[in-house]
């Protein structure tokens, strides 16, 4: 995913965002707001986060949820690795 895939906007968009895997993206790119979907549904507390997945399921598929969930999956062990690594700093 070098470049944004899929938005038909993407020439003529001036709002460019980085995503976490550091691919850079326009803000009408399907990855950008699979990213921010990811992101609020890891604020939810599990029970919740649950309902949503298979809220998703009902509506998207099967397919496009187990992408979520891994997206989510992935930026809650990137966030557990920075904190891992921030108290690594601390016991310094």
């Amino acid at each position: 995913m070098p470049e944004c895939l899929g938005s038909h906007l993407c020439e003529l968009s001036t709002k460019k965002v980085t995503l976490e895997d550091g691919h850079t993206v326009c803000s009408a790119c399907p990855e950008f707001r699979e990213e921010c979907e990811a992101k609020r549904l890891l604020t939810y507390p599990i029970m919740d986060r649950n309902e949503g997945f298979r809220k998703r399921e009902q509506i998207r598929g099967k397919e496009a949820t187990d992408r979520l969930k891994a997206r989510v999956e992935a930026l809650r062990n990137k966030q557990a690795e920075q904190r891992r690594e921030k108290a690594q700093q601390w016991l310094r």
